[in-house]
């Protein structure tokens, strides 16, 4: 490559030249087969800008902007043209601007420079020549084999030589990747396995093929290729195939394992941490923003109607018989040019562009950048359990949560708890309860208690001895945890971010009690219930499995994991259970076992499986095959075969796993309880009256998710319920539908829930799509079972493109909803135990789904409120303050005469009205939290971005041209001939009249926000006091002297003025009386208004037969047996100050 096009590539101007699909690594940088490649080093760059290209990429950022580009534009034809005003007038207010943006960039972007610093130079320890060197993480490069021990992270994605576990194990936490506090096992080649010492590692001739890095952090491909000093131009000795399980990730921290080697294959930008930094997303846009793109683009054609109609008018006036200017009798209007008329529209251009708010967008960029800490300061958003508060991925969507119509949630961690309670089983066509952590059956119904269950017999044996030994499940032993210790890895007091159950685990290994970890919940829940019945899993000892059988000690030696997968639905474990037979365990969903099985009574473990769904349990089904010797040296001979394309790698490894997951017996199935979390219910009420329809999408089968649907009362029992589910053909999915939508039309009172399961809804959407669109939208709550990632993401979709454009949220916990959360307007994230790569990809993330129910009906409502307050503020303010010089222009003869100075034109927008705004922007409650939370409904009211309507923007704008009407014809009446005169005899002259308009507007403008706020505060009252101050002592100190070549002398004394005539200022306080008075008046009928509404609300009320109270659009009835909290309000609204207060109310327990 030329170096131009070297540059082009570092500068991003042109695409790196295409690469090999495949990379080869040689281990410990000995190169036996090829010349090695150079790959990327180890450091980390988050970081956006350097020192070089910081102002260029910044500026050029930044002018991608319409106002910011409109204002250069500007700025240029001024320097271009004999302009009116002085170039300083629009050159310092978007410096201002830049440098502000500019400088809140360039801190965010040093914070991150600061972070990779720190990840960048932490130590790491590698093997170099023969010896372990300690060298910095950045200096770490593609080939070297790096030593890492316990508790600490891995610098690079490696590829895992040896542990110090005989087995070649080890365990690892990937919650900085996904969040998952889980363990899971990785597990190294088995030829390296042994190699523990640095003599061993350094005579290790080996090369590693593997793929080009990709983002997916459960996808590996590669090959070990081991060869001898002797053989570097001969084929390699042996080739070991490599998975996701030999890939150990950047960011990941080694548990429970002494130490580890491993080859670094991905380094720096290129590890799959790094690759997952950035969603590569759509980028989302609130609706507040497209509607001011809107204002602004109303706004630029009135400018150039102005601008074309003073022209216009002052070419038609000079060239009307005696039409000439009495100051300059021998002007002629027919000799005007074109470059006469250029300049006059570019010279009114100049004088009305400030209808344009220039320090809008830097304002609502501080707004929300500051506004979005209050999430992460509010307490009642503090996740104490995880030691988590709020955060904010994206200031930018502040506003859109007060504006949510529908909200998509997963299930199991996001309305749940996620930590799994074993409660019952069936073992052939009985079955089976925990009870006080014993097993009894179940007989007439219940559990007798004076029956427990005999371990010892065939069919309950062979069940539990698959719950032992299926999974992968790890052992913390309280050992381990002694060497971290010992290696100086205490940390004093809580790590920031660890949760306090994970502080409560490291006590209990303390004292010495062996706990239980696995990559799922369920894995846990189901080996921990074993250990409770007296069958316990012991260790996992040289790729054996120890376990203590009603205190016989076994041991079985695992052959193979076939881990679980989202596409199988199902993991299975290979034991040899003798010498010439090896026994294949299987759990999954009923769908992925109960097809495969051939042996065992399918109908009867169906319906204890349905059974327990019905009870809200969560199920899975085991079953066992049996092979001998022959055929698993078969199946193996097959499998690694299959391993060793790096081609179609997955497909051929499927068929292998299909072949040896068939023709099941069919064991038994679990029921495991996961309770929902606290406040769902209350949560899912308030938001159902606040307006915000909620639908729950999961992957768990129909039974349990209606079950969970109907107790967290999501569905009610008073709701017509509809099915779309086990649909096998187009037709009857369309006569359900079509019978639904019937159904609805002829009954439309009546309120509606709509289950759907995944592969009906995969019919509908592509034959039905319009038709499944009217359906659910019609119904008051919808839940989709057996749901794929990729069908979540396409409901939402389907609710975004429908007719009324409605504004869509998403939450959940997991990888698995990602693509809805990123697919929704705004994406909610759960810090839960399916990992935190859902909160990462998410807006807004925090730690419980009833906190929901403040982020939107009181953080989202007062967002909206402020920012859509903000945005019409803006355009009222400009408009008030320069249509006064389109008034002026026609007493001019529209020459193009300024009526205001250059330093007032330029300090207006960005030093006397821009903090009182922004504190308004910060601080304004328009109703109190409290109010917010106790009356849900009042949510709804901004809807369909109501406070920017055309019905709201022409009221902002009447009251705009009245203020300023009353300024400027308020001081032309005054100041006409034989008006009122200084007291020195002197008639006031422009400037005198265009700072008396100039100190009104400034005045009334700020004034207008004491009036629009409900909440007065020390901080806008401050800043409201510091606009003042700073327009008097400025004005004082600019009028007070005459700075050569800064100041004109036309402003001099000028400002005092307006304030010799005691008129004057009289004069001054009425019109700003009288422009207020339209304001004060609206603000009093909107009040009113309102507080009319609430007692509406309130007392348009009616008994029911229980003596419930309930609001007239609130008459549904509640779950049948639930608890229910009614709030009957005593006077339940006052106002103070013009402000709405929620009073005190009782409460009354039904």
């Amino acid at each position: 490559m030329r170096w131009y096009r070297w540059i082009a590539v570092k500068l991003g101007l042109l695409a790196a030249p295409p690469s090999d699909s495949h990379r080869s690594v040689h281990i410990n940088h000995v190169d036996p087969l090829e010349v090695p490649t150079e790959y990327p080093d180890n450091r980390i760059v988050s970081s956006k800008y350097t020192v070089w290209n910081f102002l260029p990429k910044n500026l050029f950022e930044q002018f991608r902007r319409i106002a910011n580009f409109y204002f250069l534009v500007v700025s240029i034809i001024q320097l271009s043209i004999e302009s009116p005003v002085s170039p300083v007038t629009s050159i310092a207010p978007l410096m201002f601007v830049v440098v502000v943006t500019a400088v809140k960039q360039a801190y965010e972007d040093w914070l991150r420079h600061t972070s990779d610093l720190q990840v960048n130079n932490r130590a790491v320890k590698v093997v170099r020549n023969g010896e372990l060197h300690r060298i910095k993480a950045k200096d770490v490069v593609v080939g070297d084999i790096v030593y890492v021990v316990d508790e600490h992270k891995f610098p690079c994605d490696l590829v895992m030589l040896s542990s110090s576990n005989d087995d070649g194990r080890c365990n690892v936490t990937t919650a900085n990747l996904d969040g998952e506090t889980n363990l899971k096992v990785f597990q190294c080649a088995p030829d390296t396995q042994g190699m523990q010492t640095i003599e061993a590692l350094s005579a290790l001739r080996a090369t590693i093929q593997c793929e080009q890095p990709t983002s997916d952090l459960y996808l590996f491909r590669g090959r070990l290729l081991m060869h001898t000093e002797d053989e570097a131009s001969r084929p390699p000795a042996r080739v070991i195939s490599l998975n996701q399980q030999n890939l150990l990730l950047n960011g990941a921290r080694l548990k429970n394992t002494r130490f580890i080697y491993g080859c670094a294959v991905y380094t720096g930008q290129q590890t799959k941490m790094a690759l997952n930094s950035v969603y590569q997303s759509k980028n989302k846009w609130s609706t507040i923003e497209k509607g001011m793109n809107k204002f602004l683009a109303f706004f630029l054609l009135v400018l150039l109607l102005e601008v074309g109609v003073c022209t216009g008018l002052k070419y038609w006036l000079a060239s009307r018989p005696g039409g000439h200017p009495w100051y300059n009798p021998d002007a002629n209007g027919s000799g005007a040019t074109a470059q006469m008329v250029v300049q006059d529209l570019f010279a009114f251009l100049v004088l009305f562009n400030y209808i344009i708010p220039i320090s809008l967008y830097v304002t609502i960029e501080m707004q929300k950048f500051l506004g979005a800490r209050f999430l992460a300061w509010d307490g009642d958003l503090y996740d104490k359990e995880r030691n988590l508060p709020c955060k904010v991925n994206s200031s930018d969507l502040n506003e859109e949560l007060g504006q949510v119509e529908y909200l998509f949630s997963d299930k199991t961690g996001t309305l749940t708890e996620n930590d799994m309670i074993f409660r019952k089983c069936a073992v052939g066509n009985r079955r089976f309860a925990d009870v006080n952590d014993r097993l009894f059956e179940i007989l007439d119904g219940g559990a007798t208690h004076h029956v427990q269950v005999d371990l010892s017999e065939p069919d309950m044996s062979a069940f539990i001895l698959l719950l032992v030994l299926c999974h992968t499940v790890a052992i913390n032993e309280p050992s381990l945890l002694n060497v971290a210790l010992d290696m100086g890895l205490k940390n004093k007091g809580r790590r920031k971010g660890r949760s306090f159950s994970d502080e409560s685990m490291r006590l209990r290994q303390l004292k010495g009690e062996v706990l239980y970890e696995g990559a799922s919940p369920d894995e846990t829940a189901l080996v921990s219930a074993c250990r409770r019945y007296g069958v316990v899993y012991q260790a996992n000892r040289d790729n054996c499995y120890v376990i203590s059988y009603l205190g016989h000690e076994m041991t079985f030696p695992i052959l193979k994991v076939l881990e679980f997968d989202a596409d199988r639905k199902r993991m299975s474990i290979v034991v040899r259970t003798s010498d010439d037979c090896v026994t294949i365990y299987v759990k999954g969903a009923e769908t992925a076992i109960l097809p495969r099985c051939t042996v065992g009574n399918i109908d009867a473990m169906q319906a204890s499986v349905d059974a327990f769904a019905q009870e809200g349990l969560r199920t899975l089904v085991m079953a066992e095959r049996k092979l001998t010797n022959e055929q698993w040296i078969a199946s193996m001979a097959e499998l690694s075969e299959a391993n060793n394309f790096l081609v179609d790698r997955e497909k051929k490894v499927r068929e292998v796993h299909d072949y040896l997951e068939n023709n099941l017996t069919l064991l038994g199935a679990t029921g495991v309880e996961d309770r929902l979390q606290d406040g769902v219910a209350e949560t899912l009420e308030s938001l159902r009256i606040a307006g915000v329809k909620t639908w729950i999408l999961t992957g768990d089968k129909q039974e349990t998710a209606v079950n969970v649907s109907y107790s967290c009362g999501h569905f009610k029992k008073s709701m017509q319920a509809f099915h779309l589910t086990k649909c096998g053909d187009v037709s009857t999915c369309e006569t359900l539908l079509q019978t639904m939508h019937q159904t609805i039309n002829h009954e439309a009172d009546k309120q509606y829930c709509f289950t759907v399961d995944g592969p009906s809804l995969k019919i509908a959407f592509e034959h039905h799509p319009g038709l499944l669109q009217k359906v659910c939208l019609a119904c008051v709550a919808v839940l989709g079972c057996r749901m794929s990632p990729i069908q979540k993401a396409l409901i939402v979709k389907m609710i975004k493109d429908s007719p009324d454009r409605p504004i869509t949220a998403a939450i959940g916990d997991g990888a698995n909803d990602v693509s809805m959360i990123q697919a929704a307007h705004v994406g909610l994230g759960i810090f839960g135990k399916e990992g935190r790569q859902a909160a990462r990809a998410a807006d807004f993330s925090f730690g419980r789904f009833r906190m929901v129910m403040k982020i939107f009906l009181v953080h989202g409502h007062w967002y909206y409120h402020r920012v859509s307050t903000l945005v019409q503020y803006f355009f009222y303010k400009n408009v008030a303050f320069i249509t006064a010089q389109v008034f002026f222009s026609f007493f001019t003869a529209f020459s193009a005469q300024t009526v205001f100075d250059g330093a007032y034109l330029t300090l207006y927008n960005i030093v006397f009205t821009s903090l009182p705004i922004l504190a308004f922007g910060l601080f304004e409650q328009d109703l109190s939290a409290r109010a917010l939370l106790a009356q849900p409904h009042l949510y709804s009211y901004n809807k369909k971005n109501a406070k920017l309507s055309i019905k709201e923007f022409v009221k902002w704008m009447i009251l705009s041209v009245w203020h300023t009407l009353v300024f400027f014809f308020g001081f032309y009446f005054l100041m006409a001939p034989n008006g009122v005169m200084s007291q020195d005899g002197k008639t006031y002259d422009m400037w005198t009249f265009g700072t008396a308009i100039f100190t009104t507007v400034v005045v009334t403008v700020n004034l207008k926000l004491l009036i629009l706020s409900r909440h007065w505060n020390g901080f806008l009252l401050g800043a409201l006091a510091i606009s003042f101050v700073a327009y008097a002592g400025l004005s004082v100190i600019y009028n007070a002297t005459i700075w050569k070549g800064l100041v004109t002398p036309d402003m001099y004394w000028v400002f005092f003025m307006v304030f010799d005539n005691p008129a004057m200022p009289l004069c001054i306080l009425l019109l700003i009386v009288a422009a207020l008075l339209p304001d004060l008046a609206l603000q009093v009928l909107e009040s009113s208004r309102l507080r009319a509404t609430y007692l509406k609300q309130i007392f348009s009320c009616r008994p029911d037969r229980k003596k419930r109270w309930f609001p007239a659009d609130q008459r549904k009835p509640s779950v049948d047996g639930s608890v229910m909290r009614e709030v009957v309000p005593t006077q339940p609204f006052g106002f103070q100050n013009g402000s709405l207060h929620h009073s005190e109310t009782s409460e009354t327990i039904i």
